[in-house]
């Protein structure tokens, strides 16, 4: 666990360097965003010194990381308010939207993958499979058009776009994300049920659960306290390792609904060349996938005791 922390320490400090220093590498200079496109040599120069940009790399850093401690994480050149205000007001549709993703995607994708395995070789198992290959093939950006178009459109079941706090109404939140969170779940939905079928599989011929069927141990109590527990960790890994991959299609999910969230924030700030947006919300989303991370490797060493956190049998 102390070993698995330190790892995990040091990748944000080693993430933290590299995304500042790419930050500075990135095509445009943000004084000249600051002082505008007319701006004199002197204006220029003032606005660099404004931004700190005129010091040393390594004064920059400090500087940079000092604020981001004290959660200062300044202006945005493109709309003028604090960052700070900006996160607070996107983050909360992300994680929003997020969380109602895994969940969907965590229910029905191991629901679909102890289906495809109790009907293994059956019907349902094959429409298990072509929903996996379908959901691994078709990309986010076509299947939020293509529901958009089916769904809101032509079938004027869901909004299109628009976003209510949970806040305000519970109901209406849920209804106006469901749509965009189902899109956003699909891939997902489809890497856990086919993850869990070979999973389930492997754990249902085990010698464990041979020995629990002889001894008359029903087979709803063998599928769930055996054959499902044991193979829940493949879910945790998944799960995991594609929230990297969910927060991407985040990204082109919430622009396709309209969704003031943080993925949009992303994209609005990348093409207006955004400079203090672009390297706090990097920052926030390494920082946020070592820690991520660091939690998956304790729950699946909870899930299975044989294997430690920092990876050791």
């Amino acid at each position: 666990m102390v070993t698995r922390l330190w790892q995990s320490a040091i990748a944000i400090v080693v993430s933290s360097i590299l995304v500042f220093l790419v930050a500075r590498m990135l095509p445009g200079d943000p004084a000249l965003a600051l002082a505008g496109e007319e701006a004199t040599p002197e204006r220029l120069a003032a606005a660099r010194a404004q931004m700190g940009l005129d010091q040393p790399l390594w004064i920059q850093y400090v500087r940079f990381i000092g604020r981001c401690l004290h959660g200062n994480f300044g202006v945005s050149l493109r709309t003028g308010s604090s960052v700070n205000g900006m996160l607070a007001t996107t983050i909360p549709v992300t994680l929003e939207l997020s969380f109602m993703a895994i969940v969907l995607a965590v229910v029905f994708g191991i629901l679909l993958g102890v289906i495809a395995q109790r009907y293994d070789a059956h019907w349902p198992s094959w429409i298990v499979d072509g929903i996996s290959v379908a959901g691994l093939s078709i990309p986010n950006f076509w299947l939020g058009m293509l529901a958009i178009q089916v769904l809101c459109v032509s079938l004027r079941l869901f909004p299109a776009s628009g976003y209510v706090s949970p806040f305000v109404n519970v109901g209406q939140s849920i209804y106006h994300l469901i749509l965009p969170a189902s899109v956003l779940a699909f891939q997902l939905v489809a890497a856990i049920a086919r993850q869990m079928k070979t999973s389930m599989k492997k754990t249902m011929a085990s010698d464990y659960i041979t020995t629990a069927r002889a001894k008359s141990i029903s087979p709803a109590r063998i599928l769930f306290s055996y054959g499902i527990r044991n193979s829940l960790g493949v879910v945790v890994t998944i799960v995991g390792l594609q929230l990297g991959s969910l927060l991407a299609g985040a990204v082109v999910t919430e622009s396709i609904f309209g969704l003031p969230g943080f993925g949009k924030m992303i994209l609005d700030s990348v093409f207006s060349r955004d400079y203090p947006v672009i390297q706090i919300v990097v920052l926030i989303i390494t920082v946020a996938y070592i820690l991520i991370n660091f939690v998956v490797d304790v729950l699946y060493s909870y899930l299975d005791p044989r294997i430690a956190v920092g990876g050791q049998q």
